[in-house]
């Protein structure tokens, strides 16, 4: 769902029910300026990075693991 900033502000109510639904595409000069989440969407977005970020450090941290030579 996509609404302008002004109908956001004026119907914030309303557009925080919706995003227990859908995200809301909040527009501002006809560019999405933010996104309005469930608390449960945006928790399940935070799990994920941290998921995310512990896999990118474990993947370099391996960098740094002794390597063998193959010849």
């Amino acid at each position: 769902m996509r609404v302008t900033a002004t109908d956001a502000k004026n119907r914030f109510g309303y557009y925080l029910a919706q995003a227990e639904r859908e995200p809301v595409h909040v527009l501002k000069n006809d560019r999405v300026a933010g996104v309005i989440v469930s608390a449960a969407r945006y928790a399940e977005l935070e799990a994920l990075e941290r998921d995310l970020a512990g896999n990118y450090h474990l993947l370099f941290s391996l960098g740094d693991a002794p390597r063998t030579q193959l010849y």
